[in-house]
């Protein structure tokens, strides 16, 4: 129990938020919060302001939770952290770990607006507006928004439109958060950024990040591009950083994909499923078999199969599934996979039965758990074990519709 406490259990904390309110309401069992407390504050307090933001958030909403409950101890803990980060983010000049840290603050800053109200909202505008005065540029708008959703966006926006008249650090809040966004010309920012992207790429001077930003553009004439410049390009490593910019609708063959594939390095090979896995047609099946024999752990691989699924690839489905590795440093490899298994079923593919128990069991995703549940119970493979554990999972819709099942039966066999 305080391993759960020390270490965070959601896989994705923006979708799923994370598991501290399950933890302490199962710290509650025995009967003394101080054993968990003091472990988790000591943690808390230890931790650098740029530490990773999902164990930070874990830490952070369960000492909330101690504090809500009426825990003096955990408040003056998330003061003091308070406290400490702001001096922290006034006074650092770097770049990365101010940029790290003020994405744990703003965490730090929503979680004391539920905790303290509105009071609190009001210092957090000034202190941010400060830091703004500062300049110190970091993006708030979810204070700010979270802040309207919380307390009414006309209460929101009247009270900052009327200090920041008197106020120099409210007026910096203001402009920055509201006035700033308002007056955004998103149409014409997203044409100069494109031309600017597509000039580093001819000089080859563009980072990731660009390269990602180039997919996402859809562009005939771009793509086209991008494919001439893989087929000239004379170094593979150059090949895998121009299939960066392209997904699946690339103008590049399966065949000529296929033949990359075999004489590629492992970055171009990641490159290449990434692309042919979400394709249908001639050779594809084939190829995923062969990929498949090579032992590869790579997620892509089970979305291959099922796009050119065949009678008969069941055990071959399950097997691959079971060669990921699933843990939460490798967690877009496994998840990718798992997901791509719960869509197969809209495109007529049949899941067996012993694939889905496996993701239910294996999965550290609770949307793919729940997804998972949905498909047995609709096929009618739903087992009472698996019901009993679902009362007791961490995602509280799961234990919730557990529950209503549950009763449901008792009430039938009245």
């Amino acid at each position: 129990m305080l391993w759960g406490c020390l270490h965070n259990l959601s896989y994705d904390k923006v979708c799923e938020g994370t598991r501290a309110f399950y933890v302490y309401k199962l710290t509650e069992y025995f009967q003394d919060e101080m054993y968990f407390l003091v472990p988790v504050a000591q943690k808390f307090l230890s931790f650098p302001f740029w530490v990773n933001s999902d164990i930070f958030a874990h830490c952070c909403e369960l000492l909330c939770c101690f504090a809500e409950s009426g825990n003096d101890t955990a408040r003056q803990i998330l003061e003091k952290k308070y406290t400490e980060f702001y001096t922290f983010l006034l006074n650092d000049s770097n770049k990365t770990t101010w940029k790290k840290a003020s994405v744990n603050f703003e965490y730090l800053c929503v979680l004391l607006d539920s905790l303290y109200g509105f009071p609190f909202f009001r210092m957090g505008c000034k202190d941010m507006g400060r830091l703004f005065l500062h300049k110190k540029h970091a993006d708030f708008s979810w204070f700010y928004h979270n802040g309207e959703d919380k307390f009414g966006k006309k209460r929101v926006q009247t009270f900052l439109k009327k200090k920041a008249v008197d106020d120099i650090e409210y007026a910096a809040f203001y402009e920055r958060l509201i006035l700033e966004n308002e007056s955004e010309k998103k149409p014409y920012r997203k044409e100069s950024k494109t031309d600017k992207l597509i000039e580093k790429l001819k000089n080859g001077t563009e980072n990731l990040q660009d390269r990602l930003c180039l997919r996402r553009i859809k562009n005939t004439e771009l793509t086209e591009l991008i494919s001439e410049m893989i087929k000239s390009a004379k170094e593979e490593k150059r090949v895998a950083q121009l299939l960066q910019c392209l997904d699946e609708n690339c103008p590049i063959t399966n065949e000529e994909l296929m033949d990359y594939y075999k004489k590629g390095s492992l970055a171009l090979k990641r490159e290449i499923l990434r692309i042919l896995s979400e394709r249908q047609g001639s050779g594809l099946h084939d190829f995923a078999l062969e990929v498949l024999q090579e032992d590869t752990r790579d997620g892509r691989t089970v979305r291959l199969l099922l796009n050119n699924f065949l009678p008969g690839d069941e055990k071959i489905l399950l097997s691959a599934l079971k060669k990921l590795n699933v843990d939460y440093t490798d967690g877009d490899n496994w998840h990718d996979a798992f997901s791509a298994v719960l869509l197969a079923d809209l495109t007529k593919v049949q899941v067996p039965k012993d694939v889905l128990y496996y993701i239910y069991e294996n999965s550290l995703c609770s949307f793919c758990r729940d997804s998972a549940l949905r498909l047995l119970v609709r096929k009618r493979w739903l087992t009472e074990d698996i019901l009993n554990e679902c009362l007791y999972d961490s995602n509280c819709e799961i234990r919730l519709w557990a529950d209503k099942k549950v009763s449901k039966k008792s009430n039938k066999n009245v």
